[in-house]
C-alpha cells in the first residue's frame, strides 16, 4: 500500500502468504542442476508431477470454498513441503549429510530471529506500514554493515564445516 496504493492492499497479503515457499523456491533453485548432473533426472520429473498434483488440489479446494487465501495457504504449505524436500534430497545425493543442512537452517534461523521477531511485532502493533518498510531497510542496512566489518570488506562468506 506505500507504493502501489491501498487497491493492492490483498496482493500485498497474498505475498505474504507465498513468501516462504517462494524463499524455498528460491533457495533450491540453484541447485536443482544437481540431478541433472548426477544423472537422476526422475527427482525432477516426480517434483513436477507432485507439483501439478498439488497445485490442482489447493487451488480447486479453494475455489471449491471460495477462500482465496486458504487457497493460497495450502498451496503455500504443499509448495514448501516439495522444495524443501526437494533440497534435503538433492543434498543427501550430493553428499551433503542432513546434519549439516539442518546446522546450517538452524544457524541462520537464529541470525534471522531478533529482526523477525521485532518486525512481527511491528505488524501485531499495527506501526505505520511507512515505519516499518523505513525499519526494516534500517535492519537490512545494518546487517550487511556489520557482515561488512566482520569478513573485513570481504563479503565472500567461509565455506561451511
Amino acid at each position: 500500500t506505500v507504493v502501489l496504493g491501498p487497491d493492492w492492499a490483498e496482493a500485498g497479503t497474498y505475498a505474504q502468504i507465498m513468501s516462504v515457499w517462494m524463499f524455498l523456491q528460491f533457495i533450491t533453485s540453484p541447485i536443482t542442476t544437481l540431478a541433472t548432473v548426477l544423472e537422476r533426472q526422475e527427482i525432477g520429473l516426480v517434483r513436477n508431477i507432485i507439483f501439478v498434483i498439488t497445485t490442482v488440489l489447493a487451488l480447486g479446494a479453494g475455489g471449491w470454498i471460495g477462500e482465496t487465501r486458504i487457497a493460497l495457504g495450502v498451496l503455500s504449505v504443499f509448495g514448501c513441503l516439495i522444495y524443501g524436500s526437494l533440497c534435503l534430497i538433492l543434498a543427501k545425493l550430493s553428499g551433503v549429510g542432513y546434519s549439516v543442512v539442518f546446522h546450517i537452517l538452524y544457524l541462520n534461523i537464529l541470525k534471522w530471529l531478533p529482526a523477525g521477531v521485532f518486525i512481527m511485532l511491528l505488524t501485531f502493533w499495527k506501526v505505520n506500514v511507512l515505519l516499518k518498510v523505513v525499519l526494516t531497510g534500517l535492519l537490512t542496512g545494518m546487517y550487511y554493515v556489520y557482515l561488512w566489518y566482520k569478513f573485513k570488506g570481504d563479503l565472500v562468506l567461509p565455506k561451511w564445516r
